[in-house]
């Protein structure tokens, strides 16, 4: 039995090489770069899909980070106005930064503003004044920047300076 399974695949196999021989066609020139035309806006077509697949996946991935970032600044605020150093702000701070490896594997880095600053609308956004000497100088950063890849995916929170009229 498997010895006429064998001759049955051998015969198939024989059988199929004329198949496989294709036909030669000539075609005319016209023909020619219709194909040629229909094949360049095929792979055009799939570049445009490939970068649009690209470009949703990094939206997806800085909308995830963007929340964890939330996190991130909800925990600052919380060990802020936490009095005392006990074992649930150490807790916390073992999260943040878990959270902070987490982001940073992913091209995620803080952008650090300084007290004194000149105020940069690239780089935050000012929540609220109050009249000093100087104009434009950050005097509190309420929340951080951050960068991914170089582009700022989430600005500052500061209080700037006003000069008194």
């Amino acid at each position: 039995m498997s010895d006429d399974k064998q001759n049955i695949d051998i015969e198939n196999i024989e059988g199929s090489e004329e198949v496989l021989q294709k036909e030669e066609k000539t075609y005319t020139e016209e023909e020619y770069n219709k194909i040629q035309d229909s094949y360049i806006r095929v792979l055009a077509e799939l570049v445009n899909v490939r970068r649009n697949v690209d470009l949703d996946k990094q939206k997806g991935k800085i909308s995830i980070i963007l929340k964890i970032i939330n996190i991130i600044d909800t925990y600052n605020v919380v060990i802020e106005n936490h009095e005392g150093e006990d074992e649930h702000v150490q807790i916390l701070n073992n999260i943040l930064q878990q959270l902070d490896i987490l982001i940073a594997t992913e091209g995620v880095r803080r952008v650090e503003l300084k007290i004194g600053e000149n105020y940069d609308p690239n780089l935050a956004e000012v929540v609220a004044t109050q009249e000093n000497g100087e104009d434009n100088k950050i005097l509190t950063v309420l929340s951080p920047a951050y960068e991914m890849n170089g582009n700022i995916i989430k600005t500052a929170k500061i209080i700037v300076s006003v000069t008194k009229k």
